[in-house]
């Protein structure tokens, strides 16, 4: 039996979309972030981790222990980020495709 990593930790100053989070919660593993611009586009706070002001290590660690005391549920960690599975996604894609070729 393999372990399962308890969260990632993102320490960056600026990602676009971020894949390493949406696979790490696709995963159920929860994820503690920076808040660069746009983070929380996919980090939903204690659904699929937590975030900490930059540079602040006082808060970094204070989210470290959100983590380890408040088992988040990995399936509420998966569906977190449903808009960006196949097939919301694609749903999405022809609606806006609609909208567009409609005019």
């Amino acid at each position: 039996m393999s372990e399962r990593p308890t969260a990632l930790i993102m320490t960056s100053k600026y990602e676009g979309l971020s894949m390493v989070m949406l696979e790490t919660v696709a995963r159920g593993i929860p994820v503690i972030t920076s808040k660069f611009k746009s983070y929380d586009d996919i980090v939903k706070e204690n659904i699929n981790g937590y975030s900490y002001p930059m540079g602040n290590i006082k808060e970094l660690a204070k989210s470290i222990e959100k983590v380890a005391n408040n088992n988040l549920n990995p399936m509420d960690v998966k569906n977190s980020i449903s808009e960006y599975y196949p097939k919301e996604y694609f749903k999405r894609l022809d609606s806006s495709l609609e909208y567009f070729l409609d005019d």
